[in-house]
């Protein structure tokens, strides 16, 4: 006889880290970590040109053989 039960499915890896940041910190740290960034304010024009500039390449440039 075969088994017909079914696997479940494959959790993302982020849903796994982010069950793992709830367990370890708990709701009430979580909730206040959301109001603090939502009451942060926006980043300015010349922050989000330098995360431009490094994020495509965060690595720095790929070398050259």
């Amino acid at each position: 006889m075969t088994d017909t039960a079914a696997t479940p499915p494959r959790r993302r890896y982020a849903d796994q880290i982010r069950e793992r940041y709830e367990r370890t910190l708990g709701p009430e740290v979580l909730a206040h970590i959301k109001t603090e960034v939502a009451a942060a304010p926006p980043p300015s024009p010349e922050v989000i040109e330098e995360l431009r500039r490094i994020f495509p390449r965060p690595g720095g440039e790929i070398p050259r053989k």
